[in-house]
């Protein structure tokens, strides 16, 4: 009996309808709806996510240009720190060098100033 289709006359034509298949096609109907509502959800869902993936992207680039920013002017302003730094180290260095070379040639001028002195009074 279960191989058996049923079937109804139709009101209008009078053309014999099988049952089963006027609800397969019905249940088939109903599901590929349902499907495609779930279909549009998830895209609409996988859409809004998209955005906002994009919209952090956006926004973690933005970031990193602002960290490389930062980090270069900070960067910048350690090395003009550094610069100074070495320029004044450099100059006290070659400020006692010099002062040092001036002192030995005061000393040595002193010193041929006596010999000198020393000359013309034994001339």
């Amino acid at each position: 009996m279960l191989s058996e289709k049923q079937k109804i006359k139709c009101p209008k034509c009078g053309e014999d309808i099988s049952i089963d298949d006027v609800l397969t096609h019905q249940i088939e109907k109903k599901i590929k709806r349902d499907f495609e509502a779930i279909q549009k959800a998830k895209e609409l869902e996988f859409a809004q996510k998209s955005q906002e993936l994009s919209r952090q992207a956006a926004q973690i680039l933005e970031t990193k240009k602002e960290i490389d920013t930062l980090v270069a002017s900070k960067l910048s302003a350690q090395l003009n720190i550094e610069r100074i730094k070495l320029y004044k180290d450099a100059k006290s260095e070659i400020e006692k060098e010099l002062a040092g070379k001036t002192a030995l040639l005061e000393e040595q001028l002193k010193e041929k100033e006596i010999k000198l002195d020393q000359a013309n009074q034994q001339e």
